[in-house]
């Protein structure tokens, strides 16, 4: 008995039924940072999130070409942001600030990618009910405010 329960253990460390996923949500970074609009990296930080995030669900979304390219422009929004406000409030010169959002933004795709394709294998579904899709709604009322005020 003691030999199963040895082996039915090791066998659940082995396979990890768990899904673990690459990152916090933003709803967690957003409550650990509660300054996080005044702090410029920690906004940086969510609106590259965004950005990869939106970059992400448009390129999983392949039937609906309006859909896609809605999905690409908000990408687009976000990084747009995130970039004057390292130019504006860093000090950082165009270019560079392109390089930081660039290599964040493939690090963070990359993640999410992981994510959604590890919980699709687990559920049929990239991003409804995991923290990819309470990023997503996250974000969309984050961009709303800034380019409808």
């Amino acid at each position: 008995m003691k030999k199963f329960l040895g082996i039915l253990i090791l066998g659940l460390l082995w396979c990890n039924f768990s899904f673990s996923k690459s990152m916090m949500s933003l709803n967690q970074y957003i409550l650990k940072n509660d300054n996080w609009t005044k702090d410029p990296i920690s906004l940086v930080y969510v609106f590259k999130r965004c950005g990869a995030a939106y970059f992400y669900a448009s390129a999983i979304t392949s039937k609906d070409a309006k859909v896609k390219k809605k999905l690409e422009n908000t990408s687009d929004l976000a990084l747009k942001f995130a970039h004057e406000v390292l130019m504006e409030q860093k000090n950082i010169k165009s270019t560079e600030a392109s390089e930081i959002i660039d290599n964040a933004l493939d690090n963070m795709i990359l993640k999410y990618s992981q994510d959604g394709n590890d919980y699709y294998a687990s559920t049929g579904n990239y991003t409804s009910n995991n923290y990819i899709e309470k990023d997503l709604s996250l974000c969309k009322g984050i961009i709303e405010a800034v380019y409808n005020n």
